[in-house]
Parts: C-alpha cells; structure tokens; sequence
C-alpha cells in the first residue's frame, strides 16, 4: 500500500462514506465445482458506492498497469483534499487460454472488483466455502439488526431475514430476541416468531 504523507482527512471522509453504504445484495451467480455460488458484480459495487464516496469528497479510480503475464490493476482512493491511498491487486493470465482478450477483459475485472472492495473493505460475498459464507452472513445479519430501532422495525426485517436466509432462520431469530432486549424489557410478541 502506499499513501500521501498524510491521509486524515481521507480517513475521517471514509468512515463517514462507509456508515451510509447499503447492505450490498449477491446479484449474480456463477457455476462453480458443479454448485452456484452467488455474488456481487463490479458494476453493482461501483452502482451503490459511488455517489456517497463523491458526497464525501471521495473518488476511486484503477488504472490498468502493463505486466507480463499477469494482469495488474493499481486502486486508489483520492479525497479532495489531494490525500490518497493505493493498493495494487495482480491476477496471472493463462497463457493457454482459447480466447486472449475475452480471458484478459475477464481477469482485469476480476482484479478491479477485488482492488474496490478492499480499498473500500466491502466484504466479498463470492467466497466458496460453506461455512465461511455463513460466518459472513451472520455477520451481515448481525449489523442489519443492530441498525433497527424499534420492534416494528425489527419484526419486519427478522421476517425477511427469515425467508433470505432460511439455513440460518433459529440464528435470526435468536439475534433479534437479543436486540428487542434492548428496545424494550419485555419481548412476547417475539416469542411466536420462531414458528
């Protein structure tokens, strides 16, 4: 990673950026060991960020670096201040691949995607393990009921919850007992969410 020599007034623009960024959605899909493992695109990350980074004086742009046999993409984040920080994500190219330029286009978004997101530390929901998907999700869930503040609110969102992620359905509900706790000593009407 490299930096400008100072870089507060990025930081301070970024954890403001972040605290406004939607819960990112798995949009796509592909085909992966007989299994399809779902994920979210470049293009929907750059869709739902993009704007609030600019509401905060922030842009990220990633130029395309020549690299024998690898492709090599340099993210940097620049606030208006004239801060920045960069990173560089680099992907080998199969050199036996049929169709060069299709499996380059391919790789350099691959690269893109991955240099965003973690510049931006947007968590990466394409991963292919089961059980560290899961961790993932809980901790989605987790942060999307802790933002509820009221029992409405939170019945709601447990529902969807309930029917996004059906394989985790007793967690859901557990974690939105906790957080009625919170908003309310008594929770009964909790009670039959389970059912």
């Amino acid at each position: 990673m490299n930096k400008s020599e100072t870089i507060g007034k990025l930081t301070s623009a970024l954890i403001k950026a972040k605290k406004e960024f939607p819960t990112l959605i798995k949009s796509d899909s592909i085909e992966f060991a007989g299994k399809p493992i779902k994920y979210i695109d470049l293009f929907d990350t750059i869709q739902v960020t993009q704007n609030i980074l600019g509401a905060h004086g922030l842009c990220v742009y990633q130029p395309s670096i020549p690299d024998e046999g690898h492709v090599l993409v340099e993210t940097l984040l620049v606030h208006e201040s004239g801060e920045w920080i960069s990173s560089q994500t680099k992907m080998p190219l199969d050199k036996g691949a049929r169709n060069a330029a299709q499996h380059y286009g391919g790789m350099l978004t691959y690269a893109r995607r991955y240099g965003y997101m973690g510049m931006l530390c947007l968590a990466a929901l394409d991963d292919t393990d089961g059980h560290h998907q899961n961790t993932l999700d809980l901790n989605l869930i987790k942060n999307i009921i802790t933002k509820q503040t009221s029992l409405d609110e939170l019945r709601g969102v447990m529902n969807a919850l309930k029917e996004t992620y059906p394989s985790l359905k007793m967690e859901v509900v557990e974690l939105c007992k906790e957080r009625a706790g919170t908003l309310k000593p008594n929770v009964p009407e909790l009670e039959d969410a389970n059912h």
